[in-house]
């Protein structure tokens, strides 16, 4: 049941984190946030490199292409929040006295 909760978790946390990044350029423009927003964004654009080689600019274009990034950066994401909230819980096991902090995991 706790493995169910942090993936539970883990997705949830990934898929906030995936819409946040692509909330980004709802910001003002500035160099900062579009190296921020591109460099957070890299493991989906990878992920659709390897759908659509050429990019959105393939064919008859690429109409999967920001669906494919997007579930890529969510995935990525994923299993970033899993790790850290397995660390999290492993530290919080062998603490002891402070294990109350992180029962909900």
């Amino acid at each position: 049941m706790k493995k169910a909760k942090l993936l539970l978790v883990s997705l949830v946390l990934g898929a906030g984190t995936a819409y946040a990044i692509s909330t980004l350029s709802y910001l003002p423009y500035s160099r900062g946030r579009d190296l921020v927003a591109d460099t957070l964004s890299l493991p989906g654009g990878f992920l659709a490199s390897i759908v659509y080689p050429e990019g959105v600019h393939s064919g008859s274009g690429a109409p999967a292409w920001a669906g494919i990034a997007f579930a890529g950066n969510l995935l990525c994401y994923a299993v970033f929040w899993l790790l850290v909230l397995w660390l999290v819980v492993k530290l919080g096991d062998r603490l002891g006295s402070a294990h109350h902090v992180i029962t909900f995991l």
